[in-house]
């Protein structure tokens, strides 16, 4: 009886654990997020919205229409952890109601607090690497007149894009320490509870 509840056990365990980082999971986000920005200047759209992203207050487009050209599941610096990439091209209006038509990049992830995929990043289509690399660049570059803590802070959140998030956790955490050190009361790590229900930082260091 008890090799049974132990072979049950560990089947569940799999089983739940293949379900996080399904394809389509990530997919149906996408795809109600695009559902919620054709009517984002509604009431509707905006309470859509707040169930599928990490953090309502960033600025999104209104799409009219899109086409999905790549997506994927990748993978990020710690092993049980998938991230999910989309390139999009939409179709959207300008502040003079000009028609554009965009490349949009889309960074989801796991909410492991909810146990659903959220949309942590969506904007023009950018190259995560190199702005990791630029980031990089500028935590020594002299002529960078940023305070030390927003450069970690943007370093932190090209790695969150890139699958960096170990990384990510260390720079926010420097980022604070600086601004702490600088009694900067103005600085804000919101992202930082974002990442926290992305790797569920206390566990993460109890391993």
């Amino acid at each position: 009886m008890k090799i049974i509840t132990i072979f049950l056990f560990f089947l569940i365990t799999t089983f739940s654990f293949s379900q996080e980082y399904k394809l389509e999971d990530a997919q149906k986000t996408t795809t109600d997020l695009l559902q919620a920005l054709k009517i984002l200047d509604l009431p509707e759209g905006k309470e859509m919205l707040v169930d599928l992203v990490f953090e309502s207050s960033k600025s999104f487009p209104i799409v009219s229409s899109s086409n999905l050209l790549f997506e994927k599941l990748f993978d990020t610096d710690i092993e049980e952890i998938k991230g999910y990439k989309a390139l999009l091209e939409i179709q959207s209006l300008s502040k003079a109601n000009t028609p554009l038509t965009l490349r949009y990049l889309l960074i989801s992830y796991l909410d492991k607090k909810e146990n659903k995929w959220k949309v942590f990043s969506f904007r023009e289509n950018i190259d995560t690497e190199r702005e990791v690399l630029y980031s990089k660049k500028g935590l020594t570059d002299d002529n960078d007149s940023r305070k030390m803590q927003y450069r970690l802070r943007n370093l932190a959140y090209w790695q969150i894009m890139n699958g960096e998030l170990l990384d990510a956790k260390d720079n926010y955490l420097k980022a604070f320490k600086e601004a702490t050190a600088a009694e900067d009361k103005d600085f804000d790590i919101s992202t930082y509870l974002t990442l926290d229900k992305i790797i569920d930082i206390r566990n993460l260091q109890n391993k």
